[in-house]
């Protein structure tokens, strides 16, 4: 068996992989809004206060190590489900630092 820590290079279109491009987005958007604090008017730190709790989520579940990946390699629709919701979690990060860029 595999160890799931083993490799630093994540695969393309696992749960890790997505995992790590969410929290990417989110330190982004985070350091948009941090550039930007006026615009945004107190909701930074609310904000980048839940990038801390997706943070823990990936670690606990397993979603950053690949431990969730190998976990769910035997129940596709379950990790596709997975795969969907940060893919749609990343595209509302996305469109939230474009909106963050144009405010700037």
């Amino acid at each position: 068996m595999a160890n799931p820590r083993a490799s630093t290079a994540v695969a393309a279109n696992t749960i890790a992989a997505e995992f790590e491009d969410c929290m990417e987005t989110y330190h982004s958007l985070c350091s948009a809004m941090e550039a930007n604090t006026a615009a945004w008017s107190g909701t930074t730190s609310a904000v980048c206060e839940y990038r801390k709790t997706l943070h823990h989520w990936g670690y606990r579940t397993g979603a950053a190590t690949r431990a969730l990946d190998y976990a769910l390699h035997k129940n596709s629709d379950l990790r596709d489900e997975v795969l969907e919701l940060l893919e749609g979690f990343k595209a509302t990060l996305q469109s939230s630092r474009s909106f963050s860029a144009f405010i700037h």
